[in-house]
């Protein structure tokens, strides 16, 4: 029985170890997704440089300038004092409505549909489902909660339009619970978009109107276009509907993320959407903004340019690390004449020396990285310097050099950098294999826009 026990505690100690370690990693990975390759470079450390007479330089690096986004704008409509859900609903056409989608009073919903409810979404009541069913009746009892539905645009003209109604009840007062809590008050209020000190009847009325404006959406979606099976209504009122074979994207304009609403995609997928705005065979893209509304079909945002000003930054912040490097052999002493040819020993006859600079970086390959270079090589002169100034042709060759000013390793500042360059890359060369490859596809960027919210 101890052994048991033993075991029990540790397999409870070892599966709380292992969901903190997972939670953790899933933390570390969504904050490295929203950042840019840039801004995970480190802030550089300070170090010496040594010239080939002795004098020892304190030096740090310059920290890189990141590319330039424009932020996304704020829009005037979520800082206005009246909830964008509110001012929708404020739009709607009751009258229309109720021509449309409420043939039926309340108390011949109840007869046509309340048995077939209970029968089929409440099979069986017990307890607990007793006493919830009783908090319900309590909060809003059923026809009252009906006539008011009902009065503010709900629509009834379906069967499943009553159930949707009783589930409306409960989300509201499932609000009400988390309002009545402090604990998580504050962040219901903030997921709403609803001020700290907002009262309850002011979140029931948002919450209320909501599944209103959201069943409205989806009824009339399907009512234009009967593929539609499904959709999402967010809290400015606009409606994303699902149809086969349609995907919404969101690119963010200021962190690297994205969103997707529809069809299903794999990560290579979603990958090559965001990234080069290339569409997967047979599905038609439709972009949206942040708020969910489809923007003009000429219109195609990835991340692709602004990778590519990244690059561009990174390779310029090389140059003027070589330049930096170049101004600091300045504040010292002068280097020693060189040896004429003639005058140069045998080298056979001196002892061994370190290697000099390679151009062609053969040591770099043959050993993965170039062996540790002695005090005296630790400062090259800026005339063995690569005379062409960094570009992509050259750039690695430019880090070679780097790396020899640093006693043959480089700091972790100028890796991350290096290694942020090869990925720009990478993702350069894949934006020109990608483009070629769909050049001659026809066009799917030409999906109809979503049905507007209702006015």
């Amino acid at each position: 029985m101890k052994n048991i026990k033993k075991q029990i505690t540790y397999f409870i100690i070892s599966f709380a170890v292992v969901l903190i370690g997972a939670a953790f990693y899933m933390g570390l990975l969504q904050k490295r997704a929203k950042e840019s390759l840039l801004e995970r470079i480190p802030a550089s450390k300070p170090h010496s440089h040594v010239s080939p007479a002795g004098d020892v330089v304190e030096h740090t690096h310059t920290p890189i300038r990141p590319a330039e986004v424009q932020p996304e704008s704020s829009d005037p409509d979520l800082t206005a004092a009246k909830h964008p859900i509110l001012r929708v609903w404020e739009n709607l056409d009751l009258a229309a409505i109720k021509r449309d989608y409420q043939p039926y009073t309340v108390q011949e919903i109840i007869e046509k549909w309340h048995e077939g409810y209970m029968n089929f979404e409440r099979p069986y009541l017990n307890k607990k489902s007793r006493a919830r069913f009783e908090r319900l009746e309590a909060y809003w009892p059923r026809e009252e909660w009906l006539q008011h539905l009902m009065d503010n645009g709900f629509p009834f003209s379906l069967p499943v339009h009553y159930t949707f109604a009783f589930n409306a009840r409960d989300q509201a007062l499932m609000a009400k619970d988390k309002f009545d809590n402090p604990e998580t008050r504050a962040k219901f209020l903030e997921d709403y978009r609803l001020p700290v000190d907002a009262t309850w009847e002011e979140m029931e009325d948002v919450s209320i109107k909501f599944d209103i404006v959201a069943r409205l959406n989806g009824q009339r979606a399907k009512d234009v276009d009967p593929s539609v099976y499904g959709g999402v209504t967010n809290l400015n009122g606009v409606f994303t509907p699902f149809t086969p074979n349609t995907v919404y994207v969101h690119v963010s304009k200021d962190t690297p993320l994205s969103t997707f609403t529809g069809a299903m995609l794999t990560e290579e997928q979603k990958n090559d959407l965001t990234m080069f705005g290339v569409a997967p065979k047979g599905v038609t893209v439709v972009y949206t903004d942040e708020n969910g509304n489809p923007l003009p079909s000429d219109v195609t945002p990835r991340f692709y340019e602004r990778q590519m000003a990244a690059l561009e930054v990174a390779e310029a912040h090389v140059e003027q690390l070589i330049a930096d490097h170049e101004a600091l052999f300045k504040t010292l002493p002068a280097q020693p004449q060189k040896t004429a040819p003639e005058e140069q020993p045998d080298p056979s006859q001196q002892p061994q020396q370190a290697q000099p600079h390679l151009r062609d970086g053969s040591a770099l390959r043959e050993n993965e990285r170039r062996p540790d270079i002695p005090i005296d090589r630790r400062n090259i002169p800026p005339d063995m310097l690569p005379p062409d100034p960094p570009s992509r042709a050259n750039i690695q060759q430019w880090f070679e050099v780097l790396q020899e000013l640093h006693g043959g390793e480089l700091p972790k500042d100028l890796r991350v950098l290096q290694a942020a360059i090869n990925e720009l890359e990478e993702i350069r060369q894949a934006a020109a294999e990608k483009q070629q490859a769909t050049r001659q596809r026809p066009s799917e960027r030409s999906a109809p826009k979503p049905p507007d919210a209702p006015e």
